[in-house]
């Protein structure tokens, strides 16, 4: 249960739209009370601004690929420092493939950006998969190991013997 900040009735969170900034995940008003407000403030436009407002969707509409993939380079290029040429060649080396398993993005995604979280260094592209896999472990090749050990089948004897681990397993 969530209070609305508009009308302050007390709803269920199904009744707040999703927000990823917001600490609980949802907006801070209620549906009815976010569309009353998103109708208030169309509604307030100029003709001019209004023009504006539907030529923008309307490019939007017609290049959504094109537009997002401009977004996604962008942030690759801010986050990475990699420009639209390196992550190609990149691709290229790695012939379209994660470096890891050496499988295509299944959804139809591109590769992610692998990086050092200590340097910044990129290292690689990789499937969303291995990318979250490594994220799990901490990218922690100590870690790395005594999971490969142990799906090998050569576990540690005594689950409390952490010889291997330098982080908190």
């Amino acid at each position: 249960m969530k209070r609305c900040n508009r009308c302050g009735e007390e709803k269920s969170l199904d009744s707040f739209c999703k927000r990823s900034t917001a600490k609980d995940g949802r907006n801070s008003a209620c549906r009815v009370c976010a569309k009353a407000i998103a109708r208030k403030w169309n509604a307030e436009l100029t003709p001019y601004q209004r023009r504006r407002k539907q030529e923008r969707e309307r490019l939007w509409r017609a290049n959504k690929a094109t537009f997002k993939e401009r977004i996604r380079r962008y942030y690759v290029k801010r986050l990475y420092g990699l420009d639209a040429s390196a992550y190609d060649a990149m691709l290229e080396r790695q012939r379209s493939v994660c470096a890891i398993c050496g499988g295509v993005q299944s959804s139809g995604r591109n590769l992610a950006v692998d990086h050092d979280h200590g340097t910044g260094a990129v290292r690689g592209l990789l499937c969303g998969n291995c990318n979250n896999g490594l994220g799990r472990f901490k990218d922690s090749g100590p870690l790395l190991v005594k999971a490969a050990e142990y799906l090998s089948g050569v576990a540690l004897k005594d689950p409390s013997d952490h010889q291997y681990c330098q982080v908190d397993c």
